[in-house]
């Protein structure tokens, strides 16, 4: 069986850039993928984070998730906002506790959300209270963190 040199050639110059164009866009996609990802990831906090101080980057978003229950009318509000460093995005979201299916009265959690706009030090409080006794009775609860945004 004979080979031909003239078929070779053409093929092996194929594969060849093949392998070259793989080899070369192969990191570009894994670092594409880590930016996005890095981009997306959301800062979460929680009650523990209360009366901290805590660094977020510029451009990315950070949520406050603190438990409560709404069936006795409380529920935690924004109280204190620098809307031009920090914006919140959105209503609240409520969560049951899992594993409470069918109990009347259970808590969970709520969640909001938020995202840094410019380099600041601002501070973003929520109070846990019923709506309707604001500026009445002082809240039960108080969540304060300091959020010092950096681009």
């Amino acid at each position: 069986m004979l080979i031909n040199l003239r078929m070779l050639k053409p093929c092996f110059l194929i594969a060849l850039v093949c392998a070259a164009l793989l080899a070369f866009s192969a990191p570009c996609l894994a670092t594409a993928g880590e930016k996005k990802e890095a981009k997306s990831q959301v800062k979460q906090l929680t009650e523990s984070d209360a009366d901290t101080t805590v660094t977020i980057v510029v451009g990315t978003s950070f949520d406050i998730t603190l438990k409560g229950n709404p069936t006795t009318g409380y529920g935690w509000q924004v109280e204190k906002i620098d809307s031009s460093a920090v914006t919140q995005k959105g209503e609240s979201e409520y969560a049951s506790e899992p594993n409470s299916a069918g109990r009347v009265g259970a808590g969970g959690t709520m969640t909001f959300h938020f995202e840094v706009k410019e380099s600041a030090k601002t501070v973003v409080q929520l109070v846990y209270m019923r709506p309707w006794e604001k500026g009445k009775v002082k809240p039960i609860k108080t969540f304060t963190v300091t959020i010092d945004s950096r681009k």
